[in-house]
């Protein structure tokens, strides 16, 4: 099964890639180890033979760590919240929506919510 938020390596290439959604019929991701983080989409079906045949592998996290909430500062705790208050109003409810050929009607709706003009 294939979860949001795993890392896969392709075992030839050591190219790495981040599953950021996955449903029924695509696996959204982005490769960690390109210039660029744009969003990409493959059909479940392949990534899923990909792995049975050991040609993508699931890798450890690095990035993975936990942390006591106590130990956060208040102020950065605040400044969490205020920053996560924000990308939760605009986070799509459908990863979709990130792909390339959508971002416009994202960015439409985003200048609207928030008052954003251009110059």
């Amino acid at each position: 099964m294939i979860f949001n938020n795993l890392i896969f390596q392709y075992a030839d290439s050591g190219e790495r890639l981040r599953v950021i959604h996955a449903n029924e019929k695509y696996v959204y991701y982005v490769e960690l180890d390109k210039d660029t983080s744009m969003l990409k989409h493959m059909e479940i079906e392949k990534i899923q033979s990909e792995i049975e045949n050991n040609i993508l592998v699931k890798i450890s996290d690095m990035f993975l760590g936990n942390v006591d909430e106590h130990s956060i500062p208040d102020t950065h705790k605040d400044k969490r919240n205020k920053e996560w208050e924000y990308v939760s109003c605009i986070w799509p409810s459908e990863v979709e929506t990130l792909m390339v050929e959508n971002k416009r009607s994202l960015v439409l709706r985003l200048s609207k919510t928030h008052v954003v003009t251009s110059k």
